[in-house]
């Protein structure tokens, strides 16, 4: 009795499956690390609770500015500038989904605000 059926490849259909597999590791490891230092410091989660726009732009602005500057590390956590603001995009990033579904949040959104403001 052969068992060549066993052998031939298996079919998956995935062609228009979100490839979350071209993602580089280093990215999601990266942005992981900054998350667990947050959930430590302010609390697991926190961030969810959303941070108006300005102060996470900022942040992400402080932290690439750094690492322009020649300081490849934040000084408080000991991880690369560029992690931080991975993580900070990531917020922006979800923030973005989460007011579609959510639009009492969508008052964190202030860009409008501050640039009629400025």
């Amino acid at each position: 009795m052969s068992d060549s059926k066993f052998c031939a490849e298996g079919k998956k259909f995935d062609e228009d499956k979100l490839r979350v597999d071209l993602v580089p590791v280093s990215l999601i490891k990266a942005v992981a690390h900054v998350l667990g230092f947050g959930a430590k410091k302010y609390g697991e989660g926190n961030w969810r609770s959303g941070i108006d726009y300005h102060r996470v732009y900022g942040a992400v602005l402080r932290h690439l500015l750094a690492w322009w500057d020649g300081e490849d590390r934040d000084s408080e956590s000991g991880f690369p500038h560029l992690w931080h603001a991975a993580c900070e995009l990531a917020f922006l990033i979800e923030f973005e989904d989460l007011f579609m579904e959510c639009p009492e949040k969508n008052r964190l959104d202030d860009r409008r605000k501050l640039n009629e403001a400025g």
